[in-house]
């Protein structure tokens, strides 16, 4: 994750009073969720490239991991391996400073 705009930010002069809660609170206040459609591909790849992806495949077929969290991980895998493309695209909602 790139911090830098975040380390800049908090280099202006109007968060030097403010503590850290006080400065998060300010921050925070300035971000705007934003909506857009996903495609599960791109769900994928994501998954891929923050290294869950094996995880998830891994876990799904683990007889020691509890069925709940078996059963999350096959239906991810599942829904996100979706050959026939039903799975998407859905929205999901980021957080972003304007």
């Amino acid at each position: 994750m790139d911090y830098s705009k975040l380390v800049a930010e908090l280099r202006d002069p109007a968060y030097e009073a403010l503590t850290d809660a006080q400065a998060a609170a300010a921050i925070n206040a300035k971000l705007v969720t934003v909506r857009a459609p996903v495609e599960t591909w791109q769900v994928k790849q994501f998954l891929i490239e923050q290294s869950i992806w094996p995880g998830l495949k891994l876990t799904q077929e683990d007889r020691e991991v509890p069925a709940a969290i078996r059963g999350l991980c096959i239906s991810v895998v599942d829904w996100v391996d979706d050959a026939a493309g039903d799975g998407g695209p859905f929205e999901i909602s980021t957080d972003l400073i304007p």
